[in-house]
């Protein structure tokens, strides 16, 4: 699990890349941030899955990493 922070909204999400198939075939997959849909394009030969953190999951990440 990875954690990022929204371009647009700036809250914190986890992020997973589900279904890698190997090399080759990277296309450009999108990335949405769950709490206010921005999306944007990553390669990846799988998927992307987001979810939002709970409330103390996002305290603590913001605590760490403040903007």
């Amino acid at each position: 699990m990875e954690i990022e922070r929204c371009s647009a909204c700036k809250r914190p999400y986890s992020i997973d890349e589900i279904g890698i198939r190997g090399p080759g075939g990277s296309e450009p997959e999108p990335i949405t941030c769950p709490h206010c849909a921005h999306t944007y394009n990553q390669r990846s030969s799988g998927t992307f899955r987001t979810h939002a953190l709970s409330a103390e999951q996002e305290k603590e990440y913001n605590e760490k990493h403040p903007i």
